[in-house]
């Protein structure tokens, strides 16, 4: 379970309803919603009474459980205050980060890390998930934001942020633009547009059942955006991990992203770490991830991912 979804239950639970809770959160209604059910699931129990005119009740394992739920969340404060008064914290921290996430998600990390560590040297290495093994190994980084698509695993440790799922990405008049879900069975007849990374694109053609007919490679390349331009002029498809803000290509052309019925499970944006080199570094390290975390995580973040389509 996930610190938000505790948050969203006990806001629910002060504000007596989930129009109430969504408006001091100032997030969308439907997000508290799936946050609170997600959280029921996991529990595997209702926590609230949904009525109509009253707003909600607690059931009585909701009732045992906010005490609880409150406790965590005042912890969680407390560490969060913790970070946020490390204003001493000197040094240097250099960070890498993968080339397909540095441009949606870096901006907003540094920035967090300016404002919490100011006296903390930042440096920043771009890199894809090759190099990540490397430059960890060497110390040239002590932590990385990439995904977790390596079988063989990073040296040292990973984090695991947030899932993602892949995607088909087409021209918006695609015959299959109008699908919900697309499937192996789908693709076969049209041209592919393969994201070109030594990791990645095994990991990528591997959502394919290799018994079934597979699509044609026909173009490689290593820039999304690339990707994007080229399916959006043509009946070529692409399959990607993260979706653009919007619903154009980089030249303009309209494009759609579907939830791809893949074999297997999706990818992982994960912080990679070299493990404890130091007190300083260590809290630094964890600083980063944390920072991190919340800014993956955060609302106005969720459109960059396509989510999986629901199991039968």
């Amino acid at each position: 379970m996930k610190t938000h979804q505790l948050r969203y239950f006990a806001a629910v639970a002060q504000f007596g309803g989930f129009a109430q809770a969504a408006t001091k959160l100032n997030i969308a209604r439907t997000s508290l919603e799936r946050g609170v059910a997600l959280l029921e699931d996991e529990i595997g129990t209702p926590l609230l009474v949904r009525k109509r005119a009253v707003g909600v009740e607690l059931t009585v394992e909701g009732r045992l459980l906010l005490p609880k739920i409150l406790e965590i969340l005042d912890e969680m404060e407390e560490l969060r205050s913790f970070f946020r008064n490390m204003g001493g914290l000197r040094g240097q921290l250099r960070i890498g980060c993968h080339e397909a996430l540095a441009s949606y998600f870096l901006p907003a990390i540094l920035d967090r890390l300016s404002r919490d560590y100011p006296y903390l040297r930042v440096s920043l290495r771009e890199c894809d998930i090759h190099e990540t093994r490397e430059l960890l190994a060497s110390r040239e980084v002590h932590a990385v934001l990439t995904f977790a698509l390596d079988p063989h695993g990073t040296t040292g440790t990973a984090v695991s942020l947030r899932a993602v799922h892949p995607y088909a990405v087409v021209r918006a008049g695609h015959p299959l633009a109008g699908k919900v879900v697309v499937r192996q069975a789908d693709l076969a007849a049209f041209p592919f547009v393969l994201f070109d990374s030594r990791y990645a694109s095994d990991r990528i053609l591997g959502y394919f059942d290799a018994a079934q007919p597979l699509p044609e490679v026909a173009m490689r390349s290593r820039s999304s955006n690339v990707i994007r331009s080229l399916v959006s002029s043509s009946d070529a498809f692409s399959i990607l991990h993260i979706r653009p803000p919007g619903d154009l290509s980089p030249i303009g052309r309209p494009i759609r992203c579907i939830p791809l019925d893949a074999m297997g499970t999706g990818a992982a944006i994960a912080v990679a770490h070299s493990g404890n080199r130091g007190a300083e570094r260590d809290i630094a390290v964890r600083g980063f991830i944390h920072i991190a975390r919340e800014e993956i995580l955060s609302a106005r973040n969720q459109a960059y991912f396509v989510d999986a389509p629901p199991t039968a």
